[in-house]
């Protein structure tokens, strides 16, 4: 991957970070996003990065919720919402 295209994906998984942090700040107060790097198989291979939210005890009340930089579609408060629902099961 050239270094051009190297830092727009950075760029666009910085935006999607901060995105998810905000909306989950807002969806479950006293809540934080913590990220996950890419450590499973299916991570590497997808490129894909991850999420857990964490309350202010510093309990995780999600499972690891694995999100694709790639997406385009809108990240809002009512994405995390579904997103750590579906993560629980």
């Amino acid at each position: 991957m050239s270094r051009k295209k190297q830092k727009r994906a950075k760029r666009i998984k910085d935006d999607i970070r901060r995105q998810i942090a905000s909306h989950v700040a807002s969806a479950f107060p006293g809540c934080t996003a913590v990220f996950v790097g890419q450590q499973s198989d299916a991570a590497l291979k997808g490129r894909t990065f991850g999420f857990r939210v964490r309350d202010a005890q510093g309990n995780f009340r999600s499972n690891i919720i694995w999100t694709d930089p790639e997406y385009e579609g809108e990240i809002n408060e009512a994405w995390v919402r579904a997103s750590v629902r579906q993560s629980n099961g």
